[in-house]
């Protein structure tokens, strides 16, 4: 169980970005629930909990006096890991899907606007260096893909074809995703591999598109950095501007341009379509405010 757990938190730290105490709670409400489960007579592996444990643990919880937002909080803890486990096919079905919360306490992910994705992509694009069209290229085919950081950093140059506008990506479980790059990052990538690449490495045996200063594969850690650095120096919101939001926004940009729940679920590699369905959320909140700017009799 540990060891799902660690990746969890490498998941919550390096992709999505989140601040050290917020990874804190989490680990702490996901141990908590280890500590129930460690009571059991025989031992529990993750694909054994189902929803008959969560209802034990939340009684558990209201019957020693937490209260409803701590009890909300460690279930929203719990949802989030399992939809994880279930993401990585740890799991096939998610113990937590039909426990509403005690309150509603659901958080909608964060999103770029296109004003602020087209002012980061400028912005980028003064660094005229290998380093600087490498960086714009990977930021292209995250807001062209949607694919996780976590795909980014190990794709081949075999994965790549120009082409035909696509990449490969093997995703969680080792799952396969043929994915369409439109026209610009199509380019973007074409100009980095064919010129700047070259100059990262000499090793003829390297693999890996995206490279470090020393010509190796770059890492998530890698990337992390570099992303930070950029939103320092344009006065960015730590907190809004991590690697998981360029996922955030393709999947809400396309919703907002009419693609389907399930196409977006396909390109996404969701194994659930209730793990996109959180995206409907922040569709309904656009369409909200455009009713409001539109209509004649909005105030």
């Amino acid at each position: 169980m540990n060891s799902q757990l660690v990746a969890f938190i490498e998941h919550l730290r390096v992709e999505r970005g989140l601040s050290s105490n917020t990874i804190s709670a989490y680990n702490h409400d996901i141990n908590c629930f280890i500590l129930f489960l460690g009571k059991t007579p025989f031992e529990i592996k993750w694909s054994d909990v189902n929803h008959e444990f969560i209802t034990r643990y939340l009684f558990q919880l209201m019957s020693i006096g937490l209260s409803d937002s701590t009890r909300a909080r460690r279930l929203a803890s719990l949802k989030t890991f399992f939809s994880f486990l279930l993401e990585d096919n740890i799991i096939t079905n998610d113990p937590t899907e039909e426990i509403k919360s005690p309150r509603n306490t659901s958080k909608l992910p964060e999103v770029m606007t296109l004003d602020e994705i087209n002012t980061l992509f400028d912005f980028v694009l003064t660094n005229k260096t290998k380093e600087g069209y490498r960086d714009f290229a990977m930021l292209e085919l995250l807001f062209a893909t949607g694919i996780r950081v976590s795909e980014l950093v190990n794709l081949k140059i075999s994965d790549v074809d120009l082409n035909n506008q696509r990449i490969r990506c093997m995703g969680k479980g080792l799952k396969e995703r043929i994915l369409p790059i439109h026209e610009n990052s199509n380019i973007a990538l074409k100009n980095y591999i064919n010129k700047y690449r070259p100059e990262f490495t000499n090793l003829r045996n390297e693999k890996a598109l995206f490279l470090n200063r020393l010509g190796r594969k770059l890492t998530r850690q890698g990337f992390w950095f570099i992303l930070k650095n950029y939103a320092k120096k344009l006065n960015l919101n730590y907190n809004k501007i991590h690697p998981h939001v360029f996922r955030h926004s393709f999947a809400t940009q396309l919703l907002h341009g009419g693609a389907s729940l399930r196409h977006v679920q396909v390109l996404l590699g969701h194994s659930s379509i209730t793990t996109t369905q959180i995206y409907t959320h922040l569709t309904d909140e656009h369409l909200r405010d455009q009713f409001h700017k539109a209509h004649p009799r909005s105030i």
